[in-house]
């Protein structure tokens, strides 16, 4: 299908919602491609460096929309999916149009929802795209779950990226303790 088509059948779903309504926006004719292309030059040209992040809830939900804004704007900077992993299927083609893949692991879900972000990153690097795991544990999760991620992730890329965020139940910032020390030694020599 042409990707516009595409986007014009989505934006139909939209519309029909109330969301063009709700945000303000004229009816159609109103075309969100290329008011996104639009506001995407319009951006670019404020700054001579800057990126493209792409994230929110379920950005991959999105591809097809997302395919026919990338492929019309055809951005001159870097454009970084920020995602949770649980759509790998989902890259295909637009993995082409990315610099960055970013998973993020929260530990509130299932063993599946891991097992589908370190495919996520299998998927990214057997497509040579560069890309990242940033694990965002809960003071509940042990350092065994961590560093079995870390492993399993080691085995798909041994190019990616990895964070660790430290989390606090005080809302304080993080401080470099013991634990955590020890934990990010560990991680680095298993991946490195």
């Amino acid at each position: 299908k042409n990707p516009r088509a595409v986007v014009r059948g989505l934006m139909q779903n939209i519309e029909e919602a109330g969301f063009i309504r709700a945000l303000g926006l004229s009816a159609p004719p109103f075309s969100l491609p290329d008011t996104v292309v639009r506001e995407i030059e319009r951006q670019l040209g404020r700054s001579k460096f800057h990126s493209i992040s792409i994230g929110g809830r379920d950005p991959l939900a999105n591809v097809p929309f997302l395919l026919a804004a990338l492929g019309s704007a055809r951005p001159a900077v870097p454009v970084m999916l920020d995602t949770d992993g649980q759509r790998p299927d989902a890259l295909g083609d637009l993995v082409g149009h990315l610099a960055l893949v970013q998973v993020a692991i929260e530990f509130t879900g299932s063993e599946a929802a891991i097992t589908h972000s370190v495919e996520t990153l299998r998927v990214v690097a057997t497509a040579k795209c560069a890309h990242a795991l940033v694990l965002c544990p809960r003071d509940d999760t042990t350092d065994a779950q961590i560093l079995r991620i870390v492993e399993q992730v080691h085995d798909v890329s041994q190019s990616v990226q990895m964070v660790i965020h430290p989390t606090t139940t005080t809302g304080d910032a993080p401080a470099l303790d013991r634990r955590w020390s020890t934990l990010l030694e560990k991680a680095v020599a298993m991946h490195d």
